[in-house]
């Protein structure tokens, strides 16, 4: 499977696209020393094998998710800010005017 499709789908709840992820692996093992038979061993070294797998996908995910954020950085970083002004309108119930409030933002050198 391509990792960049992995990635894209590590985002995504209910076949939409989100803007979080919340994963959880729990990983159930037996200590060996109470396995007695062949059976048993053979079944936890495979998903001792498969918890492996799926704990290298996550972390090329997560090498990916980091790249990510230092391009947002790199992006906020450097981009270019002008100043603006926000205007907030508040209505108040049992007062008969508006108050408004202006928020300029410092600017950044």
């Amino acid at each position: 499977m391509d990792i960049q499709q992995t990635y894209q789908d590590f985002f995504t709840q209910y076949g939409q696209p989100s803007e979080e992820a919340n994963k959880e692996l729990r990983i159930w093992l037996r200590r060996p020393d109470t396995l007695d038979k062949i059976e048993d061993v053979t079944k936890s070294d495979e998903y001792a094998a498969e918890y492996i797998k799926k704990l290298e996908e996550y972390m090329a995910i997560l090498k990916i998710y980091r790249q990510e954020l230092c391009k947002q950085y790199n992006q906020l970083a450097t981009a270019a800010t002008a100043p603006g002004i926000r205007l907030e309108r508040e209505r108040r119930y049992y007062v008969k005017k508006c108050l408004r409030h202006f928020n300029s933002p410092a600017p950044q050198s």
